[in-house]
């Protein structure tokens, strides 16, 4: 149990109640008990002194008189600390996010060297030992994963550590300070799981402790007794203490381990290997494998030694002294040795490196199992619950795997056996009395220059003393006592505990405790008939074999698992109550409450009571004579039998058939209405109507965002066929009319554009309200509700056309195909590079780049979206799938069950917040994701790409596609036609919303340039050139503009993509870097870590800067991208930095179709094969509109949604932070008007309807006139 001993599982302790108790002695004498000897033998030695005879227990079991004693709690200490972290000074943002940068970039170089050696035939050779050793020590593909995300942050901290001449102690604690998810290595902080109180564990350890959910888990740090010694505090090994050099490893393991044989004489050898078995079931620490996972080699093949510059970054390998007693006849002179995989902290810190446990820290049988889903179901049958099996021979065995070579000796015709734990190899060594003398490392002279203290832990554990009794001295007793005691009281669901919602009876725990490791060997075994009740002692007196079937070898007997054991059970709320109760959990009430408000959110529950019987009437046939505690509460409550029932359905407490048809549906006295409830159940019913009655808080209603397939109306969400008063939006409230005529109200002009052009057909006159405000006549007619929670589905096909069944190694090799494409790509890159093919700083191709350039957040979500399209493109090559097969057939196959399951977006955790977040999730609870940045946009029809999947279309039916330019050159040309009643406002305003609502980025390369795909005279790069998101627009000889100047080629760089929330393959979807709402997210940013890089922090201020006494945005002297920048000046930060103004106006031209006729665009062509763009552009206008009728739809169905899809739309009414009527009057009397009139210096007159020319009817007036009317902040007074 080697890693126990040196970094701990990290299981940290929950408080639990005391064990069940054991039963009652039969026949033994004062203080002893009859136990079955399995669980006397703590107390072996002191029996066998005392010649201990067996005796019968009160169900006739023999056993064997132990002590009665109760089960001591252990006392755990506490883990050792560091001192207090050096502090360092405060790091920059800037130098922050270039450290970061650098270090992504020393991960592709890592890839490169990987290149090298494998060129070099530096490699592993198959079936040697050091293949045999490293094949068991593989990472499965999400360790790999995580792992690099750890190696990301170590790098950017040893970047940080030689930018700032930091020590290591100030580099490995220090740097713990930086938050990695307030900086670029925002995506490396391992996400919070999404915890439901269910009934068994998960896969992979995650909401064992509900308030450090990812405590235990798979692929998190160990947890550490004392700081590592790193020589760099960070990530280089030791080598050397105080300026010497530290002994060599192979010299001290020859003289602590000789060859010479000490068996222990009374332990058997299924000690060591039940030993290793709940070893591999806590721990498995994978080490480092090249990004296409082969093993790495540290040595030559003839074992010798590789210089350094050739070794790969993860080798660590062992020197061999020429005078060795094996190795050295043999020439060997390296052994192999690769560094263990690290994981990033789950607190997301920099400092020092902390390594990986690959499997759960629990004793939960993960390494049989699985620790992850995608590994459990790659296990199953899916059967009756059954494993995957192999027969051989008649006799069953785990399923084999015939491509999987890593098991050596195996027979050919058989594969390896698969399983998690896959080592197999028996270690036939047993401890050693050499391993108990200290004096060893003084008599070679190892300490003649050091301390005690510099031995290392695993060495002077192994030398020291042993205990009476024990076979380990005592430092490593207390830590192997101190895990164990903590991989009890830190598993919540540990067999033992009660108190939980499904622990197991006294009854069944009693059944339990009589298994034994005896039992399991006799039933499992063929040809094993006896064997002693100890199976970790010899035979003796006190322990003999015995017959596999005597009762001295006890069995379980099932039937304490009858379904009439429900009763013992109590709801999941009770835990809740627990851990809130614990006084070291005070701070984190309020989040335990809201989350189980969530809950109850999410499973559409009201916090008010809901429609049922009156209680008076429901409780009536209660007598009162008969009143118990518990009917006087339901009947002071008014409690429901659908408040019951809801309770229940929350709690994930369902009664049997027979309970639900009887004592559940009967309210008679509480005793037989809730008999099946005990005492904690009721207990936690009381507490949850009482908070049930004191809340406030109304239910959220669930809108729409972006999706309207699985859009929720309001009647589908409430039973009730009417819409709650609080859901209804906030009613225009109409002021009196002041001079208007019959149906006519006065209101602000800004509030009368719908009916511009009616009113100036009819002259309308201004007007004044009640508030003495100028106004003008507008029809009365209450604001209509938008039916965008109506809208019939979109038409996309949804049969998903059929495809063979996929095999699961298939998938995982298209898979790893996919990563070794994008590592393609960067060599690509660098091969570019090298041949100058970049982007000139001063061309209009460069600032259109740049204006469309990614987040570094955004290129690390594209990034998965391309191992996705890979992955899918890969296998349709493979299959020789159609376009339609690929791109929705595939979407049957589900990443999370695959080695892509990293490239699935996590939910985000909801919490139930006055305000937007940044990012805009967990605006939809229900999905928490729609409408958040970095997301797809939603589609109107599927796309058509050339393969189906990501290939742009260039061709229908076998013919080619018209000239993109040829085409633009038809509709757009050089004449103008402005909008005759329209102001350039118009547009301005337009891309104002346009640009809060969707920014699609473009792909930059990896070291964030942009991307040419022309030469820098306008000239075509050979395909084979070309980097591989290009997709330039040829231009034409004859081209009126470019045709004269020798352009040939305009620059296009194809936009980036997002992986599906719903985690499918399938067609490739464009990303929105900022969230879908109209929230001013290209203002104060996406993501918390922009917005944090925007603001002062004081008085809620954003960051400015002052030019020539005035205020402006704040500047960044470094970034070259605003164009005609005045020199000394830098360009101005913002989310939003386009501020290039269209000087194009809408023409007569764009609403002529026949423009594509008369150009001979359309004589080969239907006109279903016309782009939407371009057809939407061209379609004759509506009367008294810009657009046509498909564009109109379009544009009306969007703005709908982004209101009936926003639950932060400022007008929606009934939530906790609604705006008042009154607060919503003085909103509407905003204009942009107002707007312009206090943010400009020299307007003094506007005209109040600003999109459109002044009129008779919207005439240029005075800034300060009431017809432009203000906000009123008192209506926010508190």
């Amino acid at each position: 149990m080697l890693w126990i001993l040196l970094v701990l599982p990290a299981v940290i302790l929950a408080h639990h109640p005391s064990p069940n108790p054991v039963v009652a002695n039969s026949g033994c004498g004062h203080h002893y008990v009859c136990k079955p000897a399995s669980q006397c033998s703590v107390w072996y030695d002191e029996l066998r002194t005392q010649s201990s005879k067996p005796c019968t227990d009160a169900r006739g079991y023999v056993g064997l008189c132990c002590p009665d004693v109760v089960q001591a709690k252990s006392t755990l200490g506490t883990k050792i600390r560091a001192n207090i972290p050096k502090s360092v000074q405060s790091i920059p943002s800037k130098v922050l996010e270039q450290t970061s940068r650098a270090a992504r970039i020393d991960l592709i170089d890592m890839n490169v060297i990987e290149e090298n050696l494998s060129f070099n035939n530096i490699k592993m050779t198959e079936n040697s030992m050091a293949w045999t050793h490293s094949s068991s020590m593989a990472p499965i593909q999400m360790s790999h994963t995580q792992s690099a995300k750890a190696l990301l942050i170590v790098n950017a901290g040893r970047r940080l550590q030689d930018k700032l001449s930091l020590s290591p102690e100030q580099a490995a604690f220090g740097l713990q300070g930086i938050d990695t998810r307030l900086s670029f290595l925002e995506d490396t902080c391992p996400q919070l799981p999404v915890c439901l109180l269910n009934k068994y564990r998960t896969f992979d350890g995650t909401c064992n402790n509900l308030l450090q959910t990812t405590w235990g888990s798979a692929l998190s740090t160990m947890e550490r007794l004392a700081p590592p010694e790193y020589d760099d505090g960070i990530w280089d090994p030791r080598s050397r203490k105080a300026g010497k050099k530290l002994p060599n490893v192979r010299v001290v393991s020859n003289v602590i381990v000789t060859d010479e044989n000490f068996p222990a004489v009374d332990k058997t050898h299924i000690l060591m290997q039940f030993g290793q078995f709940i070893d591999h079931d806590m721990v498995q620490v994978p080490a480092f494998r090249t990004a296409n996972q082969s093993n790495i080699e540290c040595c030559s093949t003839e074992g010798g030694i590789i210089s350094p510059e050739r070794r790969h970054p993860h080798c660590f390998p062992i020197d061999i002294p020429n005078n060795d007693p094996f190795y050295g006849p043999r020439g060997v002179r390296c052994l192999n040795f690769v560094r263990s995989m690290i994981a990033p902290r789950t607190e997301c810190r920099m400092g020092y490196a902390d390594q990986m446990n690959q499997l759960t820290h629990f004793i939960d049988a993960s390494h049989i199992y699985g620790p992850s889903t995608a590994v459990a179901d790659s296990l199953r049958q899916f059967v009756g619950g059954l494993l995957k099996i192999s027969k051989i021979e008649g006799r069953i065995y785990p399923s084999q795997n015939f491509q999987d070579t890593s098991c050596v000796g195996r027979t050919p015709g058989v594969g390896c056996f698969v399983s998690v734990e896959e080592d197999g190899k028996v270690r036939v060594e047993l401890m050693r009395n050499w391993f108990n003398n200290p004096s060893l490392l003084r008599q070679a002279g190892i300490l003649d220059a050091w301390t005690i203290n510099d031995i290392d832990l695993f060495i002077g554990g192994l030398v020291e003393r042993h205990l009476p009794g024990s076979m380990l001295g005592p430092v490593f007793s207390c830590i192997i006592a101190d895990q164990f005691a903590r991989s009890k009281e830190g598993d919540r669901f540990f067999y033992e505990h009660g108190g939980h919602p499904n622990s197991f009876s006294l009854a069944q725990l009693q059944e339990i405790r009589k298994m034994s490791l005896a039992a399991i060997i006799c039933d499992n075994s063929d040809y094993i008939i006896k064997v002693q009740p100890l199976v970790f002692r010899h035979p003796s007196s006190t322990n003999p074999r015995v017959d596999c079937k005597s009762s001295v070898i006890p069995r379980m007997n099932l039937a304490a698992w009858k379904q009439s054991n429900v009763k013992h059970l109590m709801p999941h709320s009770l835990l809740f109550h627990r851990i809130v109760s614990d006084s070291c959990c005070k701070m984190s009430k309020s989040m335990i409450f809201t989350a189980l408000l969530v809950c109850s959110v999410l499973q559409n529950s009201d916090l008010s009571p809901l429609p049922g019987p009156r209680p008076q009437d429901m409780w009536s046939n209660v007598n009162s004579q008969d009143h118990t505690e518990e009917d006087a509460f339901m009947i002071a409550k008014g409690v429901t039998q659908e408040e019951i029932e809801e309770f229940h359905r929350l709690n994930g407490f369902i009664p049997t058939d027979n309970q639900a048809e009887g004592q559940g549906r009967s309210f008679g006295k509480i005793g037989e209405a809730l008999k099946f409830w005990n005492w904690h159940a009721f207990d936690s019913f009381r507490h949850w109507i009482e908070e049930r009655r004191t809340t406030t808080i109304k239910p959220i209603p669930v809108y729409i965002v972006n999706n309207p397939d699985e859009s929720y109306s309001f009647n589908d969400i409430y039973v009730s066929s009417a819409r709650p008063p609080y859901f209804i939006p906030n009613p225009v409230v109409v002021v009196t009319k002041g001079g208007c005529g019959h149906q006519y109200v006065c209101k602000p002009a800004s509030q009368c554009s719908v009916w511009y052009d009616e009113l100036r057909t009819q002259s309308s006159k201004p007007c004044t309200d009640a508030r003495g405000y100028v106004g003008l006549c507008c029809p009365d007619v209450v604001q209509a509700k938008s039916i965008a929670t109506k809208y019939p589905a979109i038409q996309k096909n949804r049969v998903l056309p059929a495809i063979q069944p996929i095999p699961t190694s298939l998938i995982e090799k298209s898979s790893r195909a996919a990563r070794s494409d994008l590592i393609q790509i960067n060599a690509i890159e660098e091969n570019l590079n090298l041949k100058k093919y970049t982007m000139s700083e001063t061309s209009m191709a460069w600032g259109h780049s740049t204006n469309m350039a990614p987040l570094e957040m955004s290129r690390i979500q594209s990034d998965k979206a391309l191992l996705v399209v890979n992955a899918a493109r890969r296998l349709q090559d493979k299959l020789l799938l159609s376009p339609e097969q690929a791109g929705l057939g595939l979407q049957t196959i589900d990443t999370r069950l695959s080695l892509l399951e990293d490239t699935c977006p996590r939910l985000p955790v909801c919490l139930l917040t006055k305000y937007r977040t940044y990012d805009g999730t967990c605006n939809n609870l229900r999905k928490p994701s729609w409408g958040s940045s970095l997301t797809p946009m939603e589609r109107l029809a599927s796309p058509e790409y050339g393969d189906g999947i990501w290939d742009p279309k260039i061709g229908n039916s076998g013919k080619q596609l018209p000239n993109v330019r040829v085409i633009r050159n038809s509709i757009v040309t050089e004449e103008n036609f402005p909008a005759v009643d329209m102001t350039h406002i118009l547009m301005q305003w337009g891309q104002f919303v346009d640009h809060d609502m969707i920014h699609v980025p473009s792909f930059r390369t990896i070291n964030q340039t942009n991307i040419e795909c022309c030469t820098a005279e306008g000239g075509i790069i050979p395909p084979e050139m070309r980097h591989p998101h290009c997709f330039p627009i040829d231009i034409p000889n004859n081209d009126p503009f470019y045709g004269p100047r020798g352009v040939r080629c305009l620059n296009f760089v194809r936009s980036m993509i997002a992986p599906r929330a719903e985690c499918r393959m399938g067609y490739a979807e464009q990303m929105n870097e900022i969230s879908h709402f109209i929230d001013a997210s290209h203002i104060y940013g996406p993501s918390p870590v922009i917005a944090a890089s925007l603001r002062q922090f004081v008085g809620g201020l954003l960051k400015i800067s002052k030019i020539e006494g005035r205020v402006y945005l704040p500047q960044n002297p470094l970034d070259k991208s605003c164009i005609g920048k005045v020199p000394g000046f830098g360009c101005f930060v913002s989310v939003e930095e386009d501020g290039k103004v269209r000087v194009e106006l809408m023409r007569d031209w764009f609403n002529n179709p026949s423009l594509l006729r008369h150009a001979g665009i359309l004589d080969a062509w239907t006109i279903n094969d016309i782009d939407l763009f371009i057809g939407g552009l061209v379609e004759r206008h509506l009367p008294g509109s810009m657009l046509g009728p498909v564009f109109s739809c379009i544009i009306a169905d969007q703005f709908a949604r982004s209101k009936e899809g926003d639950r932060f739309f400022y007008e929606h009414g009934g939530h906790p932070n609604s705006f008042s009527p009154a607060q919503l009057q003085e909103i509407r009397k905003m204009s942009l008007a107002a707007i312009i009139c206090d943010n400009s210096d020299y307007i003094i007159k506007v005209q109040p309807l600003v999109f459109r020319h002044p009129s008779p009817t919207n005439s240029r007036i005075n800034c300060r006139s009431s017809i432009i009317p203000r906000l009123n902040l008192a209506a926010w007074k508190q």
